[in-house]
């Protein structure tokens, strides 16, 4: 948190791109929960996971406006406040280029409010 501290400046140039990152999460989130009928379980959870990286990639671009340290910071911090969902650390990686598949509205509905803990992220 220090290396992010360093540049003042920094949380207003990343801020846009940290709101616009979250909108993206919310809404795959969104598209997930509306297939939900339509998907199996595990691709459900594929797709939260992917969309979970997505996020967590898309944080650390915005960053890099500042510097690589920030971006890297910004990064672990993203990672810290959504690696718990949809139990990713045991989903396969290749399926996130694929098209997405389906999800149940209860794992849908928890990541719809871990998107809300994101849309705020700590003040510095």
């Amino acid at each position: 948190m220090n290396d992010f501290l360093k540049e003042p400046t920094c949380w207003a140039v990343v801020s846009p791109d940290w709101s616009r990152c979250v909108d993206e999460l919310q809404l795959a989130a969104r598209d997930i929960s509306e297939r939900s009928h339509q998907i199996v379980y595990f691709n459900k959870n594929t797709e939260l996971c992917c969309a979970r990286d997505e996020f967590v990639s898309c944080v650390s671009l915005a960053g890099r406006a500042c510097s690589q340290a920030a971006g890297a910071l910004l990064r672990r911090m993203a990672w810290v406040l959504a690696q718990d969902v949809a139990a990713c650390n045991v989903q396969p990686r290749a399926h996130c280029a694929a098209p997405h598949p389906p999800f149940p509205p209860l794992a849908a509905g928890s990541f719809m409010v871990l998107t809300g803990a994101l849309v705020h992220p700590l003040r510095f």
